[in-house]
């Protein structure tokens, strides 16, 4: 990038009278404000450092203007001038560290004394030889702040270094060592030098936690990076003597007779899966801890709206949600056909605790939408929210169709809308659009503010949120996870209910020999003597529940600490600078770079299991990644149309409507198949639905595994392959097993598909199907299939299993003797159309030429001779086809 353009010059400035000049001046500043965004570091401080100078150029008497944006009222020249004096400032505070909480003494020259003596002790312990020479060298000075005391108790001391690099060494060291010079006197600590409008969301942070904390009796909400935390562990502190009467500085005590505004925390990412990348990877575990806003004992958003999902009926639930299963999931996935290419898509993951229903979905040529309820506790109103992605390529009549299916939805309720629309066009300031009139005609109507107020993909605002009641709050933009920034914002009303940790006992860490003594040792007989048989049960209930209580530990929740404390750091650094300046390189850098680090933190667990050899340990693994849902399911409409929101409702309604069927005489609907321990049975026995469920299934396990794993070893993917996927593909298959080329094929695309994703992913050079499966040491599904019909065949004849096979086969041994043969030949009783898909048919001819040995050999020696035998497939007898 080449140099800024040069500055204009006094002389130039104050002859800017008219409405021309002073719209240039404007408009250079406006593009040196986004050189600024678009400069690495370096460049950004040069530029800054001109912005200095042509202040300190203007008019010197003019007075200081605040620490704000200007207001409309002002003239071109005053709101350079404000414009010129913040840089100038936020320039010189981002240079500033602030010790909050230090005593001053009698005199302000003991205090200042006092005050360096005390900087010098904190940069020893620290420890640092940077921090060291700087403070030698006269490069760290202090006061405090503000200058005059006035009635203030206790002034902050500011701490002002020579550059930005230095003050963030200072302080993370004070972070990471917690040195004792501040940490020994309570209600110490040392942050960086905040902004007006960062202040005034600490204070009000500050406030509610205050009023939390009293109204609790103890210490268990505090403050970080501006917001309200609740702090980890479940024996929270008392509030020392005097902590109700310190209040904040703006605290009323009629706080303490309302409740803290806590919102319905949600987040809105366009996720845009273009690669092979994963979700959980763009909404990554670190970035839905838990918050100050959130009352979910797992996540902190309770609801997650995501668009340009890419997913396909291929893709699970799970592939979302990973480990957090505490949500319930609404999707709306593209269709693919040959004029429909793979892409857009939306998704909704909800917390249970708000009761989601599904309302309505919508999809048109460039367009899927989601239309839910929430319903918060009484006495909230519910709000219905529609999210929506709308192609660039979108046409004229789809937006039409699409706004002719919202139009009758909008009622009475609170109607949000959220989306990646693709409008770069509309000013949403002035309400102006050279093309899209019909979307600004539709939002007008119906009252609608749009709430996003910055960009969110390069120059342009694409992802709106509208909404036709003012109860959006705290819009801001978050860690982007893709091209798109993501967007978080808060509903203005009450959370879920939070749910309440349940401790479990753990037995295994159990001190058995305390236990048995203490149970051996009480005198029963006495003890029980004088009681009936009920008091007696409560009274053995009570004593063992005593004892397991002592000497059995409970579990305790999982704290966000699990993460490692780089990783907690550069997530921190990367939401601040997403909250700063979401589309600058620095903040796309430090993304990035935290991105690069999770993965590599991945990487790490899944290196360390495997290098393990513990099968537990690797099972634990996979199972965390690769596991379904398991919350509640959602809010239900009954069949007179009332929205059934709690356990019991809908208890009540699923059993009147499953006693429906089998009372009054009301006669059983008649269903052509049925399905019968997991295997879909067909009159005809066609296994054709079967195979098509089992199989979309397991695709749906390897998509979700290359996508939660990030390891190159493919003996990671082989072991998880085979202890998650195949199974599914293998269970039941003496009965279902398939005799025709298509579904044999179908069947086996599932292992071709994973071994060639395996080979792409570990850098494997490509091979055929067959050359792939011996380098992964396995077999081809369809010669597991065949042996696992002889083993069953094998232990009917020899009666390990007990039914009646009289109907499927009999031994029929021969009258004269054969080279290969044995005695327990067998043949068909009778041969009727359908005897293809019986297991019998499949292999009586393999059976009925082994050798004496195998065929009276046990099941374990059986076994072992048939895995010996080279594979059936892609001979002659295969139905598989490379």
């Amino acid at each position: 990038m080449g140099p800024p353009p040069p500055l204009p010059s006094r002389s130039a400035m104050a002859c800017a009278k008219s409405s021309g000049d002073a719209a240039k001046i404007v408009a250079l500043l406006e593009s040196l404000h986004a050189k600024i965004d678009a400069m690495p570091k370096c460049e950004c401080n040069t530029l800054r450092q001109e912005l200095v100078d042509l202040k300190r150029s203007l008019d010197k008497t003019t007075d200081k203007q605040p620490l704000s944006l200007p207001a409309p009222t002002q003239d071109t020249y005053s709101v350079v001038k404000r414009a010129l004096n913040d840089a100038s400032t936020y320039a010189e505070k981002a240079k500033r560290a602030v010790w909050v909480g230090r005593e001053e003494l009698s005199t302000p020259d003991q205090t200042t004394s006092a005050d360096q003596k005390a900087i010098e002790s904190l940069c020893e312990e620290l420890n640092d030889p940077h921090i060291s020479d700087a403070l030698k060298n006269g490069q760290i000075q202090h006061h405090r702040h503000p200058h005059e005391k006035g009635d203030r108790k206790r002034r902050i001391l500011k701490i002002a270094f020579t550059d930005e690099k230095t003050r963030d060494k200072f302080l993370s060291l004070c972070r990471s060592s917690r040195p004792d010079t501040i940490t020994k006197t309570p209600g110490n600590f040392v942050r960086r030098d905040l902004c007006p409008y960062e202040l005034d969301l600490e204070r009000k942070a500050r406030i509610d936690a205050y009023t939390m904390n009293c109204k609790l009796g103890a210490l268990v909400y505090g403050i970080r990076d501006e917001k309200l935390i609740k702090f980890n562990g479940s024996n929270s502190r008392p509030l020392p003597s005097d902590y109700a009467n310190r209040p904040p500085r703006g605290f009323n005590n009629t706080s303490l007779n309302a409740n803290v505004n806590v919102n319905t925390s949600l987040l809105f990412d366009t996720v845009n899966q273009s690669n092979d990348s994963s979700i959980l990877g763009s909404i990554s575990p670190m970035q839905v801890k838990p918050n100050d806003t959130s009352t979910s004992t797992a996540n902190g958003y309770n609801l997650i709206l995501l668009t340009e999902t890419w997913l396909t009926n291929d893709d699970s639930d799970a592939y979302l949600m990973g480990s957090a299963d505490d949500y319930v999931v609404f999707r709306k996935d593209r269709t693919v056909t040959p004029d429909k290419s793979r892409g857009g898509g939306v998704a909704i993951l909800v917390s249970p605790l708000l009761h989601p229903i599904l309302i309505d979905t919508f999809s048109s040529d460039g367009i899927e939408t989601l239309v839910i309820d929430i319903h918060p506790s009484i006495p909230i109103r519910s709000t219905r929210i529609c999210l929506v992605y709308r192609s660039p390529s979108c046409s004229s009549p789809s937006l039409q169709s699409f706004l002719s299916f919202i139009e009758p939805l909008i009622g009475n309720l609170p109607f949000l809308i959220c989306g990646d629309l693709n409008f770069p066009n509309i000013d949403w300031t002035s309400l102006t659009s050279p093309t899209q009139n019909d979307f600004l005609s539709f939002a007008s109507d119906n009252r609608m503010t749009q709430f996003v107020n910055f960009k969110t993909r390069g120059e342009n605002t694409l992802d709106l949120i509208l909404c036709n009641k003012d109860i959006v709050r705290n819009v801001a933009p978050t860690i982007p996870f893709a091209d798109h920034s993501s967007i978080t914002f808060s509903l203005g009303h009450a959370s879920p209910p939070s749910r309440e940790f349940v401790p479990s006992r753990q037995y295994h860490l159990a001190d058995w020999e305390s236990i048995n003594n203490c149970m051996s040792a009480h005198d029963w007989t006495l003890a029980l003597s004088s009681l009936d048989a009920d008091n007696a049960f409560s009274y053995f209930s009570e004593f063992a529940n005593s004892v397991l209580d002592t000497f059995v530990p409970k579990t305790t929740s999982a704290p966000f600490s699990r993460y490692p404390k780089h990783l907690r750091i550069l997530y921190g650094k990367s939401q601040r600078a997403s909250i700063a300046a979401p589309n600058s390189v620095r903040t796309i850098h430090i993304v990035k770079r935290f991105e690069r680090s999770l993965r590599e933190h991945s990487v790490r667990i899944e290196t360390s299991v495997v290098d393990s050899k513990n099968p537990k340990a690797f099972y634990a693994l996979c199972k965390s990644r690769l596991k379904s849902c398991n919350s509640a399911p959602p809010g239900i409409v009954d069949i007179d149309g009332t929205h059934l929101l709690s356990n019991t409702d809908k208890a009540h309604a699923f059993s009147r409507y499953f006693a429906s069927y089998f009372i009054n005489g009301i006669p059983l609907t008649v269903s052509p198949f049925m399905k019968d321990l997991g295997v879909i049975m067909h009159p005809s026995l066609k296994f054709t639905d079967h195979v098509s469920k089992m199989t979309s299934k397991a695709r749906a396990k390897v998509n979700l595994m290359f996508k939660c794993f990030f390891s190159s070893d493919p003996n990671l993917y082989s072991r998880a392959y085979t202890t998650f996927i195949r199974p599914l593909l293998e269970y039941g298959s003496v009965i279902w097993s398939p005799h025709t080329v298509t579904l044999a094929n179908q069947i086996e695309a599932v292992q071709r598909n994973f071994s060639l994703r395996l080979f792409t992913r570990c850098r494997i050079p490509y091979s055929l199907y067959p050359d792939r499966i011996n380098q992964l040491s396995l077999q081809t599904l369809e010669h597991r299939r065949f042996i696992s019909d002889l083993l069953f065949l094998h232990k009917s004849v020899h009666g390990f299993y007990s039914y009646d096979h009289s109907n499927l086969f009999k031994l029929s041994p021969l009258i004269r003797s054969l080279r290969r043969a044995h005695s327990l030949r067998i043949a068909l009783p009778f041969v009727p159309p359908t005897s293809h898909s019986s297991f019998v048919t499949r292999v009586i001819d393999q059976w009925n030429v082994l050798s004496e040995e195998y065929a009276i050999s046990s099941p374990f020696n059986f076994r072992s001779h048939l895995l010996s035998l080279p594979s059936i497939s892609f001979s002659s007898d295969s139905l598989l086809r490379l």
